[in-house]
């Protein structure tokens, strides 16, 4: 991760070994390297019109196709076993009272001095601006010099079901994009580019092989390079190919005898 290396740098910069080894053992970190990786806007756009939110599938020349929990297993590597994300247990959303009271414990910055530094305001609604945390610590070596905890509870993390959660996300912000309603989907788009070049290769061209790849996960199989010049004349191109695919250009199975470490 290029904004948060998992190491330790000097004697207050950089991560505890402890740190190191919770962050690994959540089972995630795959799953976050793979963000790092660039998307290709212009196929994910092509693909992302074809999906009709009645059936959750992408209707294409041949027929309808969709994503599936083993694809979030095998592109992110997050585990698609254990409790729903959704369980009694986890609120996906904090209350504003308890962000309020994390920064006064960890930064020593109150009420009104998050309010000013670490709040977006967009269209009347409050944004929490988490790559503020990034500067105001240097990982968390400096915070446990200073006696203080940040990760919690990362025991608890790994039990839960990463990859279904990814999918399901995925899957709603795909329906966003319905016809009318928006034109613009957030999310993990490195999970549908990756979905996408795996069961389509003639789309892969777009790209190059990471010659990093460790084989274990397909989510960086692959490195894309946005190209801002001309993705309009890109996209209507994309939008042709995929009129004119058939069977021959799918690989229905490509993880067929290959299972991830």
């Amino acid at each position: 991760m290029r904004n948060w290396p998992l190491q330790g740098i000097e004697s207050t910069v950089g991560e505890v070994d402890y740190v190191i080894y919770l962050v690994k053992s959540t089972g995630m970190l795959p799953t976050v390297e793979n963000l790092d990786l660039g998307y290709d806007k212009p196929l994910c756009s092509a693909f992302a019109e074809r999906y009709y939110r009645e059936t959750d599938t992408l209707h294409l020349p041949y027929g309808e196709m969709t994503i599936t929990p083993n694809d979030a297993k095998f592109i992110t590597g997050a585990s698609i076993d254990g409790k729903a994300v959704k369980h009694k247990e986890y609120a996906q959303e904090l209350e504003w009272d308890k962000i309020y009271a994390f920064t006064k414990e960890v930064f020593q910055r109150d009420e009104e001095m998050t309010k000013s530094q670490m709040l977006v305001v967009k269209a009347k609604h409050r944004i929490f601006h988490l790559s503020k945390l990034r500067e105001l610590f240097s990982g968390t070596k400096k915070l446990c010099a200073e006696g203080k905890e940040l990760l919690q509870p990362f025991k608890k993390i790994h039990k839960y079901s990463w990859g279904t959660a990814i999918l399901a996300h995925s899957l709603n912000e795909l329906r966003k994009t319905f016809r009318a309603d928006r034109n613009q989907i957030g999310g993990n788009m490195n999970f549908l580019h990756a979905w996408i070049y795996l069961y389509f290769p003639i789309f892969a061209e777009r790209a190059f092989k990471n010659k990093e790849w460790d084989g274990n996960f397909y989510g960086d199989m692959y490195i894309y390079k946005s190209k801002k010049k001309s993705q309009d004349v890109v996209y209507l191109k994309l939008r042709r190919q995929l009129n004119n695919l058939t069977t021959k250009d799918v690989v229905f199975d490509p993880y067929k005898g290959v299972c991830p470490k």
